[in-house]
């Protein structure tokens, strides 16, 4: 894949000064065209729907965006908020059944609270 072709748009809000110190670590990073969010509205307004909204940790958006396929996206760094169209296996860590029990033993010892579900 010729991943030249992968434009990066940024988009920065907030308070005057913590924008323009954001804009200017951006063109430290060797972002130094004005761009525009018009690649949102685009991407929003295209014929087929965006089916899939996936949340990630703002920390792991990197390392989610590495392992996703070459296609069209709408990120969000701050809130972890990506909008795609494609199909991503996604596999949940398996959860400390163990640990649950106790916690739950420990603060519902009539057992009055739902049993715990996988």
């Amino acid at each position: 894949a010729d991943n030249s072709k992968f434009p990066v748009v940024l988009g920065f809000s907030g308070a005057r000064p913590a924008v323009e110190w954001q804009l200017a670590l951006a063109r430290q990073l060797g972002f130094d065209q004005d761009a525009t969010l018009d690649h949102d509205q685009r991407f929003h307004a295209a014929p087929q729907p965006v089916p899939h909204k996936t949340s990630v940790l703002p920390s792991r958006l990197f390392q989610w965006l590495r392992d996703a396929p070459l296609e069209p996206f709408v990120a969000r760094a701050g809130n972890g908020i990506v909008f795609h169209r494609h199909e991503m296996v996604t596999t949940k860590p398996a959860l400390p059944m163990g640990l649950m029990q106790r916690v739950k033993s420990e603060f519902d010892p009539n057992d009055i609270l739902p049993g715990l579900r996988v």
